[in-house]
């Protein structure tokens, strides 16, 4: 009789669901560009290591400064791209992004760029 009772037990825990110890969002761990490059690289793991031997030749860089520059893209290409858009705009020798387009362009066509810009949400309309 113990062990039909032992059975029993045994089997009702199988359908019991297990609990699940889901994290907060506040502490669960978020990609990293070294994870975004690490799964680019399982799914195509050539196509990855050709795109990081092309950038250590156009960026003149080593092989982990070139794998660091690549997953950052891969993790955040807009934040990349305006990373270096800013050091292309340093190694030209202005501060800001203000300052190369007024040396380009001049003064007249910043002002009416910020005039572009800075005029709201809704634009008023001539009906």
């Amino acid at each position: 009789m113990r062990v039909v009772l032992a059975l029993l037990a045994a089997s009702a825990h199988a359908f019991v669901r297990p609990t699940l110890n889901v994290l907060p969002v506040t502490k669960r761990p978020a990609l990293s560009p070294e994870m975004a490059g690490a799964i680019a690289k399982a799914k195509d793991a050539a196509g990855y290591e050709a795109i990081v031997q092309e950038t250590m030749v156009k960026e003149d860089c080593t092989y982990e400064e070139a794998v660091e520059r690549y997953n950052q893209y891969l993790f955040d290409p807009d934040g990349y791209s305006i990373i270096k858009m800013n050091e292309q705009i340093r190694d030209a020798g202005f501060n800001s992004y203000e300052e190369y387009f007024i040396a380009e362009k001049g003064q007249e066509a910043w002002d009416q760029r910020q005039g572009g810009l800075g005029g709201g949400k809704h634009p008023e309309r001539n009906d």
